[in-house]
Order: structure tokens, then C-alpha cells, then sequence
């Protein structure tokens, strides 16, 4: 068994490991746990108690059912989440023990309960837009928004990420395991940072949203009110410095006004399919002009994305 796969395990535990640490800690001696208490404060002891076993635990399941861990010294990290100050060990149920190769790729997150309008533009220019290139698409697993956009990825032959609030053992909510084969066939993946065995929680969807607008260059927020979860993963990506991009709505309409709000603080403006491909591309085009300016840009997870299409914009001037 991997030490640096079990010590990448704390992380579950609740123990803060930095990069460096991992790295380090990896060439430490296998049997010395004072090498880990000697590093942490008091506070964090008594989560180290019994952390092998359950980390053995934890890895001997994940073998068992074909799920990869991915720690941040694995070669498929995601480099986005390395600037983490603590980048979360993930494990990812895929067809191929992997993450789909590179490609153009895009955050979707919505309301559960959508308004009409909302379902009608995701069934007619959300469709569209994924009829016209083959794409990414990173959203949440719940219901609503985030559902018709996995839908549609597989109504349309697009691979899709499912990031869960929850463990890969007691998925999400609970009816999605039934999508499992469907998405992992389409070339998709289920993706965690908690225990396999952890259950939801609800700071889970925090940790989880924040992930979701890391993982790509842009945000789109489809339907958000002012105080939800879909407006927090746009603030996680603003703050990222990634892009976000939303439907207009009327001010009258509660059920969007973290969509005027995002406008006005200067998020890109979406009318049509037309739009977000248009945005897509020049988002594309800036990752593709860095890419072949840095051999370092060309693994498989660097299509993370850009930091901002504003400096891409204001070089082209």
C-alpha cells in the first residue's frame, strides 16, 4: 500500500496538509507517527488516532471498487486546486481510473426549483450550444439546473463531471446512482473530496462549490437567487479569478436577482447559445495560445483555464 496514498488520507481526518507537507511527509519514515504529531499543534492529535486503519480502510474500498485517489503528488492532480493552502485529496469513479483528456470546459449551476424560463433555455440553447462542440461540463449533481445540465451532456454525447457533497459510498443525492453507468459510459466521472464512507453534510456543499468553480475557466450561472448556493460557487469563482457568465431577468423576478447582481459587478451577459459559444471560444483560444507557449500547460488537467478573460481581452487592444 502506497504511503503517500495513506498519508494523503488525512485529509479526511480533518488534518490541514499543505503540498509541501505531503511531499515531504512522503519520504518520512512509514512507521513513525511522531514524524505527524511532531507537525501538527495539540488540537489535531486526536484526530490522528486510529488514522491508519481507517485510511486503510478507506483505500482498501476504493481498490476494491475501481475508484482512483487522487492526491495532490498524483500526476492527474488538477492543477487549479494545488493553490489551495490545503488541496484536498479527491477520489474520482470514472471508466478509465482517470479524468476525461482535455477538453474546451464549463461550470454549470442553477437553481433546484428553476422557473420555466430557465428549463426552456437550458432545453433549447443550452442543447444547442453542446450540439455545436464537444465540452466539458462541471456541475453538482442536485436537482434542477444542475441535473438538466448532466442530462443534457448525455442527451448530446458530452462527458460530464459530477462533483458530489458527499462520499463515493453513500452517494448524493441517492437517486444519482442511477446515473452512474450512463455518465461513466458517456466518458464522465463522479468526483469526491470526502471519505468514501462520509454521508452529506451541509458545510459539505461549500467545500464542493468551491471546487466546481476552480475545476474550469468559466462559471455559468444559469438561475440564482441572492442568497444561495449557486451565487456562492460564483463568488468562489470571481475570487479564483476565473470567469462568470449569466441569464438577464427581470427585477421583478426573486428567483433571479443573484443574476442582476452578477451583471452589474460585471459578469458576462448570456442571451442565447450563440453567446456562450462565442465567449467559449475565446476562452479557448487564450488557454490554446498559453498552452503552446509552456510545456508545463500541456497535462492532462490544464485545461483548468485561464485567470481572466479581461486580460485576454485587453491584450488583443
Amino acid at each position: 500500500m502506497s504511503w503517500t496514498k495513506l498519508l494523503s488520507t488525512l485529509y479526511w481526518r480533518g488534518i490541514p496538509l499543505s503540498y509541501e507537507f505531503l511531499r515531504d511527509a512522503s519520504k518520512s519514515v512509514q512507521n513513525s507517527d511522531s514524524f505527524l504529531k511532531d507537525r501538527f499543534p495539540i488540537r489535531f492529535h486526536s484526530k490522528l488516532k486510529h488514522w491508519r486503519q481507517k485510511g486503510q480502510k478507506e483505500i482498501l474500498w476504493c481498490q476494491e471498487n475501481q475508484v482512483l485517489i487522487c492526491h495532490p503528488l498524483h500526476p492527474l492532480y488538477p492543477k487549479a486546486f494545488l493553490n489551495f493552502p490545503t488541496p484536498p485529496t479527491l477520489t474520482i469513479l470514472s471508466q478509465k481510473n482517470s479524468l476525461p483528456v482535455p477538453l474546451s470546459s464549463l461550470s454549470v449551476v442553477g437553481s433546484r426549483n428553476p422557473s420555466e424560463n430557465s428549463k426552456k433555455w437550458m432545453e433549447v440553447h443550452f442543447k444547442n450550444f453542446l450540439s455545436k462542440k464537444r465540452r466539458l461540463i462541471v456541475s453538482g449533481g442536485a436537482r434542477g439546473i444542475d441535473q438538466m445540465a448532466h442530462a443534457l451532456c448525455l442527451r448530446t454525447e458530452n462527458p460530464t463531471l459530477v462533483f458530489l457533497p458527499s462520499g463515493l459510498n453513500h452517494i448524493y443525492p441517492s437517486h444519482l446512482s442511477s446515473w452512474i453507468q450512463p455518465i461513466l459510459k458517456g466518458g464522465g466521472a463522479f468526483i469526491s473530496c470526502f471519505s468514501p464512507f462520509s454521508s452529506m453534510k451541509k458545510f459539505y456543499f461549500h467545500i464542493r462549490n468551491h471546487l466546481i468553480a476552480c475545476f474550469t475557466p468559466l462559471t455559468f450561472v444559469v438561475e440564482a437567487k441572492r442568497k444561495s448556493g449557486s451565487l456562492l460557487t460564483a463568488n468562489y469563482a470571481i475570487e479564483e479569478g476565473k470567469e462568470v457568465a449569466t441569464l438577464p431577468c427581470s427585477p421583478m423576478d426573486p428567483s433571479g436577482q443573484g443574476n442582476l447582481d452578477l451583471l452589474f459587478e460585471g459578469a458576462h451577459l448570456i442571451r442565447d447559445d450563440s453567446d456562450l459559444f462565442q465567449l467559449m471560444e475565446k476562452l479557448d483560444t487564450y488557454s490554446s495560445s498559453r498552452d503552446s507557449s509552456s510545456k508545463e500547460e500541456s497535462s492532462l488537467l490544464s485545461f483548468c483555464g485561464p485567470p481572466s478573460l479581461s486580460s485576454f481581452t485587453s491584450s488583443s487592444n
